[in-house]
């Protein structure tokens, strides 16, 4: 038992975890804009104590059983591993400490928010080693689980959503191309009521004082969308949405995006790029990520002078999230995770946002340091 509960704790990033914190909203306060689970990371003084609660990341057991679509493996063996696994970490996450006043160019007294979207069968805090280190730039970042289906388990104010298998057989090709069409709509709707729910908070509004602190203190004119595989395709749909007003949706992070559903929502048809900046960082591995169909649904976007690119060699496209950073197989998952934040960190500043310059300098020298250990390039041509 005492092997199992010892291997999260060599995982889980070491760096992403510092100088931040989380804090899941009660739907009592979210639920006049979203029925779904809100959970915010944000820049703090914590330098990696824990405060004793059970971290939000933790995968349950329903989240692991619900993968066993897609690897072939009985529901309850998923589900009974994880809990086992993952129990020794149920203390390695800081959450709910006091919130650090962050120094942001123009305003200190607001901090620039990023809502990131989910991928297909995972969570919002599936992400919480990528949200912690995008919060530790000075920013505020917001997860969800989106409520059409495609989380595990989504966390709804009125109980929890299972995950939604769709059939992709040939047979059903059209019903399923629908049907994801009517999933990615559906998701942007969801980014836009968090959205809504951040923009018309009013100091006061929460009885808990830290989360009135965080969100009195996010930025209400604009917002960065963030989001992985499915959710790389929601943030970039995002960008092209009119439910966002004028440059309300202002930049986006695309790790992996997966872009078809884009072209089968009917919402879209008449689609015309605006050219809002982006960054898409993807990789070479995976199931679909290294097949040639991955590469050809990106080129639409991928050819915009608007955005930046960055191809991963060896990058599995799961590699983003928390339980390949959190199992200790090789130092493969950290090595591409400090190269995705490193080239977040550089995307930001050049689009004029404000990255904290303690953590930028600490990124740079683990990313050299990376380099020297490796002695290797993790770049491929896109």
């Amino acid at each position: 038992m005492k092997f199992f509960q010892v291997l999260p704790a060599f995982r889980k990033t070491t760096q992403s975890l510092r100088h931040t914190a989380c804090i899941s909203l009660d739907h009592n306060l979210t639920s006049r804009y979203t029925k779904t689970l809100v959970t915010m990371y944000y820049p703090s003084k914590a330098n990696g104590e824990a405060s004793g609660e059970r971290a939000p990341w933790l995968p349950s057991y329903a989240h692991a059983g619900n993968w066993s679509s897609f690897v072939k493996l009985p529901y309850h063996l998923l589900g009974g591993f994880s809990s086992l696994f993952f129990r020794g970490a149920t203390l390695r996450s800081p959450t709910r400490l006091p919130p650090e006043l962050v120094e942001v160019e123009g305003d200190s007294s607001q901090l620039p928010l990023i809502i990131l979207s989910h991928g297909l069968a995972s969570w919002g805090n599936h992400y919480s080693s990528l949200c912690s280190y995008l919060a530790s730039f000075g920013y505020i970042v917001i997860t969800l689980d989106h409520t059409d289906g495609s989380a595990t388990v989504a966390s709804l104010e009125d109980g929890p959503k299972q995950f939604e298998v769709v059939d992709e057989s040939k047979a059903n090709i059209e019903n399923f191309k629908r049907r994801r069409g009517e999933q990615l709509e559906q998701r942007i709707r969801d980014v836009s009521d968090v959205w809504n729910f951040v923009k018309h908070y009013k100091k006061g509004d929460s009885d808990d004082s830290i989360v009135d602190e965080v969100l009195s203190k996010t930025g209400k004119e604009e917002f960065i969308v963030a989001g992985h595989s499915f959710g790389g395709g929601t943030a970039y749909a995002c960008l092209e949405s009119p439910l966002f007003e004028g440059d309300s949706c202002r930049a986006g992070l695309l790790f992996d995006p997966w872009l078809d559903a884009f072209k089968w929502s009917s919402s879209f048809k008449d689609w015309k790029n605006n050219q809002k900046e982006k960054i898409i960082l993807t990789c070479d591995k995976g199931f679909i990520s290294s097949t040639d169909k991955w590469r050809v649904q990106l080129e639409p976007i991928s050819e915009m002078d608007s955005t930046v690119k960055v191809r991963y060699l060896g990058m599995d496209h799961i590699d983003v999230c928390d339980v390949p950073l959190m199992l200790p197989i090789s130092t493969q998952p950290d090595s591409w995770f400090i190269e995705n934040m490193w080239e977040c960190k550089e995307f930001l500043k050049r689009i004029g946002m404000h990255v904290n310059e303690d953590v930028a300098k600490d990124l740079d020298e683990k990313r050299a340091d990376v380099g020297k250990r490796c002695n290797k390039s993790y770049k491929a041509p896109f």
